[in-house]
């Protein structure tokens, strides 16, 4: 009520709002109403995400689409449900709310066509359309001096995800979305809505102290031995057989492991193989194994020994991402 209250005043006032939402579509997952099961892709074992603007549910993942189905083909039930929430609802919720808007959508199926991006944009400078509705291409980077209210919607859903910077990277989106509202003669004001408003990234944020976030994530970090006191690298192992690349992946990191103890070096430490935040993707199983330790050139060092003593098989692709930024 207080961001739809907020939006209203702004349109009152020939004002106009950003909304950031961090999640295209309609809605991140469509399940069968009797037994519950997900409609996945068969590629990437994912949620297909449901896109109400060409009727059709879309893997964000390997690009793969399929028609809506008629019925489960788990319990054969012809009833589903759409969960979560995607810049297509969003903009439909809108429409409802607030009739007598103009609304633009901006995210990776809006854009798809050629120059679309820099006519949206134009589009609101010129003061033709009240609300930007957007993904993270709308985060930073633009100046419109009549933008007084950003509004962040579900801005948590980053927290969640499987990897140490989660809290840095949510922190950043925040700090850079709110710095959208406000920027001319005109004060602004930024809503969050989130489950957690407690949560630090978030709280400190909407406080705009970075000095306080940093010092707690240092901490945080310190404590359980991630980057910047260590060099972290990934190694992935990617074949069509999950059994194999399973067995490669959990006898690669109890060989790394055992080397680093010959070894002795301080600091050096293997993960458990496990599978990858995203296991499958286009029909492809990832399997991954983390190694820290306190000089990069142990990591090679290990690596080296590890691919001259260890050779894997041809259907087994290994990579391995020194200083890894992202975890897939």
């Amino acid at each position: 009520p207080q961001l739809l209250d907020a939006i209203r005043l702004r349109l009152d006032r020939h004002e106009q709002t950003i909304l950031f939402l961090n999640r295209r579509g309609y809605a991140p997952s469509m399940t069968c109403s009797g037994c519950g099961k997900a409609v996945t892709c068969p590629r990437c074992d994912v949620p297909y995400t449901y896109h109400r603007v060409d009727r059709c549910l879309r893997c964000h993942i390997c690009g793969g689409w399929r028609e809506l189905p008629g019925k489960c083909d788990e319990c054969g039930g012809r009833e589903f449900d759409f969960h979560g929430l995607g810049t297509q609802r969003a903009e439909a919720a809108l429409a409802k709310c607030f009739p007598d808007a103009a609304v633009l959508r901006m995210d990776a199926d809006s854009v798809a066509r050629k120059h679309s991006h820099d006519e949206i944009l134009s589009t609101f400078r010129r003061g033709e359309a009240d609300i930007l509705l957007g993904t993270q291409m709308i985060a930073k980077g633009l100046d419109f001096p009549n933008v007084t209210l950003v509004g962040v919607l579900n801005a948590d859903a980053s927290l969640n995800q499987p990897d140490f910077r989660a809290a840095e990277r949510t922190y950043q989106l925040l700090s850079q979305v709110a710095g959208r509202a406000g920027r001319a003669e005109l004060p602004g004001e930024v809503i969050i809505q989130c489950f957690d408003p407690e949560a630090s990234p978030i709280r400190l944020a909407a406080a705009g102290d970075f000095r306080a976030f940093a010092s707690a994530e240092l901490a945080a970090r310190r404590e359980a031995y991630f980057p910047p006191y260590c060099h972290l690298a990934a190694i992935v192992l990617r074949s069509e057989d999950l059994r194999l690349v399973a067995s490669w992946a959990e006898m690669y990191a109890k060989s790394l492991s055992n080397f680093g103890q010959r070894k002795a070096w301080k600091g050096f430490k293997i993960t458990d193989a496990v599978p990858g935040a995203l296991e499958k993707a286009d029909g492809i199983y990832r399997w991954q194994i983390l190694v820290r330790a306190l000089s990069a050139s142990q990591i090679v060092e290990a690596w080296r020994w590890l691919r001259g003593e260890r050779p894997p098989p041809k259907n087994v692709v290994i990579s391995i991402d020194i200083d890894a930024f992202n975890f897939v």
